[in-house]
């Protein structure tokens, strides 16, 4: 783990100790209260170890790509019996009653109903203590998503580029399906490339353009404006090009661009 991480564990595990000790009354002076300090820290030491030992042999065993919520849910129930078991231990070992043990009475207890209650008792401070433990990968995970979603898909590189050598000059504008070729306008050069177009539109992000025809994509940045001819509509690019619109993406089209001057075709 990370020492970062690492640090809030150990933040984590002594704020709660101390606030549990706390919220305890304790009469016997001195000796009796750190007494009451340090049992809540051996305590909260011990489980919040072995939720990390279980939830880091969980990960070292399963895949990377397995969806980390049901890691966090499954470590934290497979954690909660050894956390038991080891804090029972512990409160026999002090002496406190626990399982029918040094509560003074001679009455017949069942030793499994009494431990069950006990997983019971302990459940919902188990899952509090662990979730505050996991609270920086959580975090981390929301701000990771967050800023993938703000950024979008304008960083990526078209997959397709990759195939075209010498690489691309400029930023893109146009690709025109001609065949089994693609016909790639940027602002510095046009490029033939064996591509099939749908391969291409495929794997241009959402965010940089849209197809507009079923062999023309463009880039939003080039639509300088709309070109209505009766029942046709076009796309002025800046660098000239006219590129027709299909009735099946006319709506979006108009939708996206409707910001956009709209001009009709000189008589």
């Amino acid at each position: 783990m990370r020492h970062s991480e690492e640090l809030w564990i150990a933040i984590v595990a002594l704020l709660a100790a101390l606030l549990l000790a706390s919220s305890e009354a304790v009469t016997g002076g001195v000796i009796k209260l750190f007494s009451n300090y340090a049992y809540w820290l051996i305590r909260i030491v011990i489980e919040a170890t072995l939720f990390i030992a279980v939830l880091y042999a969980i990960e070292k065993i399963i895949a990377s790509n397995t969806a980390r919520f049901p890691v966090y849910i499954f470590a934290i129930l497979l954690s909660l019996l050894p956390f038991t078991l080891a804090i029972t231990s512990f409160d026999l070992i002090l002496g406190l009653p626990e399982l029918g043990f040094n509560d003074g009475s001679n009455l017949p207890h069942s030793r499994v109903g009494a431990f069950g209650l006990e997983l019971v008792y302990l459940f919902d401070n188990h899952v509090i203590l662990c979730t505050l433990l996991l609270l920086p990968r959580l975090l981390k995970t929301e701000l990771m998503q967050s800023i993938d979603k703000d950024m979008g898909d304008v960083n990526k590189t078209p997959l397709f580029f990759d195939t075209i050598s010498p690489p691309l000059e400029g930023h893109i504008y146009h690709i025109e399906a001609q065949e089994h070729y693609v016909r790639v306008v940027t602002t510095r050069e046009t490029r033939m490339a064996l591509y099939r177009f749908s391969d291409a539109i495929r794997d241009m992000p959402d965010s940089l353009g849209m197809q507009v025809h079923r062999s023309h994509w463009i880039a939003y940045k080039a639509v300088e404006g709309l070109l209505k001819d009766g029942q046709n509509l076009k796309l002025n690019l800046s660098d000239n090009e006219t590129v027709p619109v299909s009735r099946s993406f006319r709506t979006q089209v108009e939708a996206k661009f409707s910001t956009k001057k709209i001009n009709s075709p000189t008589t």
